[in-house]
């Protein structure tokens, strides 16, 4: 185009390097390419400067400049060369490069100060004031704040420097703070220790803390610190409070700590315990009065060291000794331990092999989530103890433990005592047969034979017989069946013997008869027999009187005495018995007269001694009743209070019946119920006891009364008249006495006995003394005045005394049950009264200290002031009193007593024939309220005691002692021969006689080796040694003189005979069995031509084997030989076995002539050298054998062979397929023979077994 351009063109560059000066490439730029000459005005730098530039091919570059600051370029003129357009191109435009350097601004970090900031200067690298400020927003944005400006608040602000697209900008964090003004703390005067509290003041930092210099210098204590007299080597510690991090504090208060030596505590904060917590000695240091208490500042309920802890609580640590007063504290948490249950002992059988249950067989009722230990290490797995397998386990005794498995009840355990158990035996049954008059008591023990192990006894019913397994079995007869059971634990299978007491009837033809009967009556003798045991046969004692069976039938007979026997006959090992029955004929009998018998319930009455002047050998009837009633009667199975009998004599016939009534008035015996509502009464108690009569009669009865064995009174009868109920009194108040019901007794203390005697009610004595024993202690009345301060608090008992409950009277149960009254008055002030210290101590030397004060017996009595020791902080006034008593003793002396039973006990000590002498505190029973000792002495005359014991098997044996007759009837009791002793008490003579067969239990041991003898072992005998001995008739040549006596018998029934010296005998039968405890038998099997294999059979390992004959045998002591025979042979081998016994067995075994052909039907490849291949064998050794083929039980052929020769093994199966052994079992074969000279063709088939 020839039209002139303008060019205008501002560039604006940012350097960003931060160094000045930069090269920049100006170009020149045409709308049509060619040739140009250009003027070029430019001012670089500040430098003015022109440049002509001829024949310039544009477009391209002009120059390169160098530029640090605003620049511009103007062309003046520009013309192209050789082009169409005439003159030059004037162009009036120009180029400005806007020059900016990047500018990086000096961070000053975040502002912070008191009150206000001060923006500062902004400064850095090619910044300049102009365009440089601070704003509120990023990029130019918000509040613009220019340098000394004043910042109030806390903010963020934003450095802004430079030019749009060249510029830097920086955050900074102003910090206005708040100015911290510290409380200033007091001075403090303390002892122990002091804790450092909370820094206190306007704006105070986390930080603030106390220093021993100023500004944060020295040593460091943080709040909360604890100072103690040693902190500073025991003086006073000056304190500056100062925050290092705190640049805003207006002062560092100071202040001087001094810490007074005073008591501290080595507890522990905190203790974890089992089931309960004793409480321990307290330990620290200068500690001068410490204690517990349940409450803060050493209030409320106080506790002793020993004290038991059962629940979880906070116990204070108190000590407000010297001055100084110091608490801690223990935070106590009680761990219950689970139920482990307790020890427990089970049994199991060797190889039980049903788990156990251990959670369910330990005693008691063990929780789970305990711990099984294997004390044994038996090996047992107890990860599940619900299933636990001891079936491994030998037998012996294995203990497992459970326990707590928490370490606080590590102690917490039982065990459960495994006893595993082996085979055991109950021994051999036993037969004991006795006459039931020599029957008494049996030891069943004696009875065993051969049992082993710890078993039972039962009787038929199935109940147990505890130890010492006696039974009683006398007066009795009959067949008597006891087990001995032994089942040692679970899954034994339980052993029983029986043992069988045989006991034959013993023969009692009752009591002597004498009766009177009418002339001419029929009386039947068995009517008159009294207390016989049966009924045997009757007899005339001369002879003179005929008898039709039991009857005597007196027609024809004169009046008179007419005798007879009633006779039994020997049963079995009972003796004949005889009783006599005198009659006396009359022509008139009388009844007597009758009375009234006045008895007591349960009183045996002979209804004979209610009859006066009776002829005897009549009856008694019940009136109303025509059944006869036995006589005597025993009154407990009566009903009725008066019960009217008849005595009836006469048949009515020939001579007249006569009768006599009997009343008998049955009294109930005394019923007598005596109680009481305490067994300690007081000053001021009046002690009722409570009779029980339990009927409304009359009761007469010896009431006595002792002091300390001192009896006060006598006799009081008739307790309130005809009432059930009496009350007897017992009154301390009055002078000593009594009157109808009410005994008065002295006021002091000791201790008392009631005894009832003698208790009677219409003629009925019940014989029971009643004893009763109480106590009387003295109440106590205390006056408790003291001063107590706001806040604070005295528990007495359940009471709680404040400031809001001043007064009032709390009652306390002593020891002995008698109240003390305890009446309060307080007084509210700013002394308060501390729990007053009152002590008594018989213990002259104790000493009490109170505070800083010691009491002793010099010095028993003062007052104490606690500074601030008062819960409100007032100070505490304790007043002190110690009583220093002295306790009282006396002596109890008691007459000489021959009561070998007679005993005393006081405050639970017996004293009795086993502890005579001794003493006796009776704590608080002195009249002073200390302890009272009783000396007590008691004198036990010696009672003279002697023996007799005698065993005999004579019936008839009988001694006298005293008046007392023992015999077969009265074996055993004791006779008392009054004041028959030199120093005057009783002597007694022990009796007791046996009256006994000789009797022995033996055990038999049969004979177990053919051709030896058993034996009979005699193991005890009912009579004293030495006994003598027959055998089948024959005296043995020594006597028996100690037990067990074994003899040998051979085998066969034999008779046993013993004897005592003194004529006793015993006879019985023993059987010894000859027993095969031993057997053996031979067995052949035909392996081969006359080839046999023998095996021996038997139940028992011998231990030795020899054979004869020995001709062909492959070995002579084994019990499997084989044998080749070359004719009939008939072998015997004898076995010796290790107890010496010896037997013998015999087979026959035939030979076998081959003449035919032989085919085995089993062979034994095992390469032993004997039957290892089945070949055919025939006499006639040209036969061929055309063709021999096996096949197995599938079909399969495992061997075949043609054209060979009979009798050649090699030519026979060896038992292998396919190279390999066959598999034992059974074969088929198939073979067809063939003869040669004759052609003629044999064919068979069968089995063959083939054993490996």
């Amino acid at each position: 185009s020839c039209n002139p351009v303008m060019y205008e063109t501002n560039c604006s560059v940012c350097d960003i390097d931060g160094v000045a000066g930069e090269d920049y490439t100006i170009y020149f730029l045409a709308d049509v390419p060619g040739i140009y000459d250009i003027d070029l005005e430019y001012v670089i730098n500040g430098t003015p400067q022109n440049t002509t530039y001829s024949n310039f091919s544009a477009p391209g570059v002009l120059d390169v400049y160098s530029i640090n600051q605003v620049s511009t370029f103007t062309i003046t003129n520009v013309s192209q060369v050789s082009s169409d357009c005439p003159g030059n191109i004037i162009i009036d435009g120009f180029l400005v490069i806007f020059y900016n350097i990047l500018p990086t601004i000096d961070d000053p970090g975040d502002l912070s100060d008191c009150t206000q900031v001060t923006l500062p200067p902004i400064t850095g690298a090619n910044v300049g004031n102009n365009n440089s400020s601070y704003f509120s927003g990023m990029n130019m944005t918000g509040t613009e704040y220019n340098v000394g400006d004043v910042i109030n608040s806390s903010t963020t602000l934003y450095i802004y420097s430079g030019v749009d697209g060249c510029y830097d900008e920086i955050s900074i964090d102003i910090s206005v703070g708040e100015l911290t003004i510290y409380d200033i703390p007091e001075d403090v005067d303390t002892c122990g220790s002091y804790t450092l509290p909370p820094i206190e003041g306007q704006n105070v930092g986390s930080n603030a803390s106390y220093f021993t210099d100023s500004n944060g210098g020295g040593i460091e204590f943080p709040p909360g610190s604890v100072l103690t007299n040693s902190t500073n080597s025991g003086n006073n510690i000056g304190l500056f409070i100062f925050d290092p991090s705190n640049n805003c504090q207006s002062n560092q208060p100071y202040f001087v700590v001094d810490v007074a030596l005073g008591p501290s505590f080595t507890v522990p904060d905190f203790v974890l315990s089992c089931g309960s917590y004793e409480l321990n000695e307290i330990t620290g240091s200068n500690l001068v009065n410490p204690y517990y208490s349940d409450s803060i500042g050493g209030f409320g309920t106080l506790y002793a060291m020993g004290d038991i802890i059962l629940s979880d609580t906070t116990i204070y640590v108190y000590d407000d000794g010297g001055g100084c007063k110091a608490q801690d504290s223990i935070v106590i948490e009680i761990y219950n331990p689970i139920d482990v249950g307790h020890d427990t002992v089970i049994n199991v059988c060797q190889g039980y092999n049903t788990p156990l249950n251990l959670m369910q067989l330990m005693g008691g009722n063990p929780e789970m989530g305990g711990e099984w230990l294997d004390i044994d290490n038996s090996g047992v797995n107890l990860s599940d103890s619900t299933s636990v397998d001891v079936s491994s386990l030998e037998p012996s005794l294995y203990e497992f433990v459970y326990k707590d498995t928490s370490e606080y009840c590590a102690d917490v355990m039982s065990s459960l005592y495994l006893t595993i158990s082996s085979t055991f035996s109950a021994g051999r049954d036993s037969l004991f047969n006795t006459c039931e008059s020599a029957a008494n008591q049996f030891n069943l023990s004696n009875y065993l034979n051969g049992n082993t192990g710890n078993g039972i006894f039962i009787n038929e019913a199935g109940d147990t017989i505890l130890t010492p397994y006696t039974i009683d079995i006398s007066d009795t007869s009959g067949v008597f069946n006891y087990y001995y059971i032994i089942d040692n634990g679970l899954n034994c299978s339980a052993d029983t013997a029986s043992i069988v007491f045989s006991i034959d009837m013993s023969q009692n033809a009752g009591a002597d008869v004498n009766s009177v009967a009418c002339q001419g009556s029929i009386i039947n003798l068995q009517t008159l027999l009294m207390n016989n045991s049966t009924v045997g046969t009757f007899e005339s004692v001369d002879g003179t009187v005929t008898l039709a069976g039991n009857e005597f039938n007196s027609s024809g007979y004169s009046p008179g005495l007419y005798s007879f026997y009633h006779l039994l006959p020997e049963n079995g090992s009972c003796m004949a018995d005889t009783a006599r029955i005198d009659i006396n004929l009359a022509n008139m009998v009388s009844a007597g007269l009758g009375d009234t018998l006045k008895v007591c319930k349960g009183d045996i009455v002979n209804l004979y001694d209610g009859l006066m002047n009776e002829d005897s050998g009549g009856r008694f009837y019940v009136l109303g009743n025509i059944a006869p009633t036995p006589n005597p009667i025993n009154t407990n199975g009566i009903s009725s209070n008066l019960v009217e009998y008849i005595y009836v004599v006469g048949d009515g016939n020939s001579c007249q019946e006569d009768t006599a009534h009997v009343y008998l008035s049955i009294s109930p015996k005394p019923q007598f119920v005596f109680d009481s509502s305490t067994e300690v009464f007081c000053d001021e108690d009046v002690w009722d006891f409570v009779i029980d009569k339990g009927t409304s009669g009359q009761q007469s009865f010896t009431f006595d009364i002792f002091e300390s064995n001192n009896q006060l009174s006598s006799t009081i009868k008739n307790i309130s008249g005809t009432s059930v109920n009496g009350t007897v009194k017992l009154d301390p108040n009055k002078p000593i006495g009594y009157t109808t019901d009410t005994i008065f007794v002295s006021k002091q203390n000791t201790w008392y006995r009631i005894e009832i005697s003698n208790i009677m009610e219409n003629g009925c004595v019940l014989d029971t003394t009643i004893t009763k024993e109480m106590v009387f202690a003295t109440s106590n009345n205390v006056d408790l005045n003291r001063d107590i301060c706001s806040g604070q608090s005295i528990v007495i008992g359940n009471d709680t005394y404040d400031e809001n409950h001043l007064m009032g009277t709390t009652t306390l149960v002593s020891q002995f049950g008698c109240d003390s009254i305890i009446t309060v008055q307080l007084t509210l002030s700013d002394i308060a009264s501390g729990p007053d210290f009152i002590e008594s101590t018989c213990d002259e030397n104790e000493t009490f200290t109170v505070g800083n004060q010691t009491f002793d017996m010099d010095n028993p009595t003062g007052d104490v002031l606690l500074q601030g020791a008062a819960q409100g902080g007032c100070d505490s006034l304790i007043h002190v009193e110690i009583n220093y008593l002295s306790p009282q003793e006396g002596d109890l002396f008691l007459p000489p007593t021959c009561d070998q039973s007679f005993s005393i006990t006081l405050s639970g000590i017996t004293f009795n024939i086993d502890n005579q002498e001794g003493s006796v505190t009776l704590v608080g029973m002195a009249s002073n309220g200390c302890d009272s000792i009783v000396n007590v002495s008691l004198d036990f005359l010696d009672v003279a005691n002697s023996s007799i014991s005698e065993t005999s098997c004579n019936i008839d044996y009988s001694i006298m002692i005293g008046s007392d007759l023992y015999n077969m009837d009265n074996p055993v009791g004791v006779t008392t021969l009054s004041n028959a002793a030199s120093n005057g008490c009783d002597s007694i003579v022990n009796v007791n006689l046996s009256f006994l067969p000789l009797m022995v239990s033996y055990d038999i041991t049969d004979a177990y080796c053919e051709g030896s003898n058993g034996m009979i072992t005699i193991n005890e005998s009912s009579l004293e040694l030495p006994l003598q001995l027959s055998i089948d008739g024959v005296p043995q040549s020594s006597q028996i003189i100690t037990l067990p006596f074994s003899v040998e018998l051979n085998p066969g029934i034999h008779t046993v005979h013993l004897s005592t010296d003194d004529g006793c005998e015993e006879e019985f039968n023993v059987d010894i069995e000859e027993i095969d405890s031993y057997f053996s038998e031979i067995q052949s099997t035909l392996i081969g031509e006359n080839t046999y294999s023998l095996n021996v059979e038997t139940n028992e390992i011998p231990i030795l084997i020899s054979w004869s004959p020995t001709d062909g045998l492959s070995c002579t002591d084994c019990l499997n030989p084989m044998v080749t025979t070359t004719e009939n042979t008939s072998y015997t081998v004898e076995l010796t076995f290790a107890d010496g016994c010896k037997i013998t067995s015999s087979i026959y075994l035939d030979y076998i002539q081959i003449n035919v052909l032989h085919i085995p039907n089993i062979f034994t490849p095992n390469n032993d050298g004997v039957n290892d291949v089945f070949y055919i064998s025939h006499f006639d050794e040209n036969l061929i054998i055309k063709r021999l083929a096996v096949y197995d039980r599938w079909g399969n052929q495992v061997f075949d062979i043609t054209g060979k020769p009979v009798n050649d093994p090699q030519y026979g199966w060896d038992g292998r397929y396919s190279g390999k052994m066959a598999e034992e079992g059974v074969y088929v074969y198939v073979l067809e023979l063939v003869d040669p000279n004759t052609g003629e063709e044999t064919l068979r088939s069968g089995d063959i077994t083939l054993i490996k």
